[in-house]
């Protein structure tokens, strides 16, 4: 209040503990008196998401309505809190609360019959402290919400309609952020780690985008196989070949994958080796699906046609594995979900 230059009184007092005590401590009209009480809302979900209490502010001369104030804040349920939460959400003591709900972050709604005092008092804090200030000066500062919810006002009618809570769906945001965890915890459980003092290390990991500043001979010169073109009249050649990550499959020191190069496909073959670290090979079988990958290879001749991809009669042994671009681990669709 001192910062909004508000005027108001502080007096001292015996303890006090009920309206009545105190109106007549102070020597002022029991109508002034500003009585606050917490109220939990006990429904099974909120009314407001992470707003379990709410202020309710009366002249302590009515009587509050609490049939009322559930259509105010369209509450199905509520109850008054208990001395136990009271302490805990506000740090006082039952009968000591403050009308003003924004240092305790809590919403506060005020009754028609207090705005029919031009001067209002209450206990600050403590049962034995009382402030007095104007009602104008007190709903400036506040900025609760005013609304009709003792039975006095209500007898009166001409109620304000309830302002009611645009609810907001978030479904979609809650179910995104479930996937997200989903995909996080996927993530963890099958990420392709690389290891610098793998024996192997160099024959493997992700690899750095070739950019303008790079070696020419990288970009230029380097001879990309495409899969289309890799057919049996080629076994026994070394060729480099770039695509999509299609399927792993295998365990221990074995790994078949299927690259994808727009509608071709072919097999590749990775196997514990002198040269092919488990390290490596566990590093390829973990890798994203729909990861984009350039490999080593020999062509080889299968011991029988690969049916389940469109290069039947050869198969690749693979001799380096490169991540050019890797995907997420889960995807929300498949090339295999459309075939």
């Amino acid at each position: 209040m001192d910062d909004n230059k508000v005027q108001y009184a502080v007096s001292e007092h015996q303890p006090v503990l009920t309206s009545e005590q105190a109106a007549e401590i102070r020597g002022v009209s029991l109508a002034s008196g500003a009585k606050a009480m917490l109220l939990k809302d006990t429904g099974k979900k909120l009314t407001r998401e992470g707003v379990p209490y709410y202020l309710a502010v009366t002249s302590a001369a009515c009587r509050f309505s609490s049939k009322q104030f559930k259509k105010t804040i369209n509450c199905k349920t509520f109850r008054f809190a208990t001395p136990e939460e009271v302490h805990t959400v506000t740090g006082c003591l039952t009968g000591a609360v403050p009308p003003f709900g924004k240092i305790f972050d809590i919403p506060v709604f005020v009754d028609r019959s207090l705005g029919k005092n031009e001067t209002i008092n209450f206990n600050c804090g403590m049962r034995t402290k009382s402030i007095s200030m104007k009602y104008e000066d007190y709903f400036n500062v506040e900025g609760p919400t005013f609304q009709v919810f003792t039975e006095e006002e209500v007898e009166l009618g001409d109620i304000p309609e309830a302002k009611e809570e645009k609810k907001v769906d978030n479904r979609d945001a809650k179910k995104a952020e479930r996937l997200a965890q989903r995909q996080k915890k996927v993530e963890q459980e099958a990420e392709a780690t690389w290891d610098p003092n793998d024996p192997s290390a160099k024959l493997y990991g992700e690899k750095e985008p070739n950019k303008s500043q790079g070696d020419p001979e990288l970009r230029f010169k380097c001879h990309i196989t495409e899969v289309k073109d890799i057919h049996d009249n080629m076994i026994g050649q070394k060729i480099k070949v770039r695509g999509r990550l299609h399927t792993t499959r295998g365990a221990g020191g074995l790994c078949f994958l299927v690259l994808r190069q727009r509608y071709f496909t072919v097999q590749g073959v990775l196997q514990v080796g002198d040269t092919v670290s488990k390290g490596m090979v566990n590093y390829a079988r973990k890798t994203p699906r729909e990861s984009l990958i350039e490999m080593d290879a020999e062509v080889t001749k299968p011991d029988k046609p690969i049916e389940s991809c469109t290069q039947t009669q050869v198969e690749l042994k693979i001799s380096s594995f490169f991540i050019l671009n890797k995907s997420a681990p889960m995807l929300p669709f498949q090339i295999d979900d459309a075939s």
